[in-house]
């Protein structure tokens, strides 16, 4: 279908240079013994066999968690007109966690996407995959995708993030 597929970080070999920033929303720890135990941002690598029922298992058995902000660069120029494109968003709790245990908010070029969101909740079980999908997001240069957590909630997490010209 002509999609280019992408990890971040990239781990299994050679990606496209897409420029992709994962950055914690949190402050940097301030001595050099936190910054070794520094857990801001988690990434977390599964066997494809780890997600039962999708065809999109691949993505969705790894991911990253944490509350960051993601921001995809899709233009050079941030002089350039908007755009709208397609955003679709991949989720599945690879871990055992039970329903109402990770709920966080998505934000999507600083608006509200996702509220209370709970991986779980919304695919019924564990190990399945959920994918929102985001039509008309206009964008200049950068694509930002915000994860904010809940207080007393599991931290935030992502699986996957398609991006398509919104045709």
């Amino acid at each position: 279908d002509g999609t280019l597929w992408m990890e971040v970080p990239s781990v299994g070999g050679r990606s496209p240079d897409v420029p992709v920033a994962v950055r914690p929303r949190a402050p940097a720890p301030q001595t050099v013994a936190a910054a070794a135990l520094d857990t801001r941002v988690q990434y977390f690598r599964r066997h494809t066999s780890a997600i039962d029922d999708s065809a999109f298992g691949w993505v969705t058995a790894s991911g990253v968690r944490g509350e960051l902000d993601i921001e995809v660069t899709l233009a050079l120029d941030p002089e350039e007109l908007p755009r709208n494109y397609v955003v679709r968003l991949y989720f599945a709790e690879v871990e055992d966690v039970r329903e109402g245990e990770r709920r966080f908010d998505v934000r999507v070029q600083d608006h509200a996407a996702l509220d209370d969101f709970d991986i779980v909740g919304a695919a019924g079980r564990v190990r399945r995959t959920v994918v929102k999908e985001l039509r008309g997001v206009a964008v200049r240069d950068k694509l930002i995708v915000s994860l904010r957590g809940r207080t007393g909630s599991l931290p935030p997490q992502l699986n996957g993030l398609e991006v398509e010209l919104d045709r």
